[in-house]
């Protein structure tokens, strides 16, 4: 029993050896070559071919589709959503953003945020301030933090939740006053104080 447990062990460890040093990471490398001409395309805003890719080249959603469990199979859902979104293109940057799987708080905060903004653009606000609270609530970035911040006060104002978005005028005014967001909060709080 002890002689087929240690071969089993070393059997799984053997494979996960392969699959990541034979298998991913030559992937990783390929994926990472192959999205150099999408993001050059992306930098310059041809946003279409960055996602779509040219004839000889592929765009983020061939990326991510084809290498998927990569680092670069992951980030290319990010491009692709953050392009669909600036060609208002509002339920692909949806779809692609929340197949993006971020590791770092900012990505976290940036991909919440871009999605929260593509729900407002196709008028559904309270899915815009769900997805704004989550952008909040990544990370404390001194530049994303207060800017989703306010954009979660406004949404809850537009929605009358004047209570809500009072807290969240507060809270700049408390936590950034000397972020841009927070130098104009204080006319919010009040704005938001007088509506209550």
């Amino acid at each position: 029993n002890i002689t087929t447990a240690v071969a089993a062990v070393v059997i799984i460890a053997g494979g996960v050896w392969a699959y990541l040093n034979l298998y991913l990471a030559p992937r990783e490398q390929t994926a990472q070559e192959e999205m150099v001409r999408a993001v050059m395309a992306f930098e310059k805003d041809s946003l279409q071919q960055a996602i779509n890719g040219a004839a000889n080249w592929s765009g983020f959603a061939e990326i991510a589709e084809s290498y998927s469990g990569t680092k670069a199979g992951n980030i290319s859902h990010f491009y692709a959503g953050v392009a669909h979104l600036n060609l208002k293109q509002f339920e692909d940057a949806i779809r692609e953003l929340d197949q993006f799987n971020p590791k770092e708080e900012v990505f976290a905060t940036l991909k919440y945020g871009a999605i929260g903004d593509a729900f407002h653009e196709i008028n559904q606000p309270e899915d815009a301030l769900d997805y704004y609270e989550k952008a909040v609530a990544a990370g404390n970035n001194e530049f994303l933090t207060p800017f989703y911040i306010k954009k979660a006060g406004m949404t809850a104002e537009m929605l009358e939740d004047n209570k809500k978005a009072l807290s969240y005028y507060q809270r700049l005014v408390k936590d950034y006053p000397d972020s841009r967001e927070g130098g104009d909060a204080k006319k919010y709080v009040a704005r938001a104080q007088a509506k209550i």
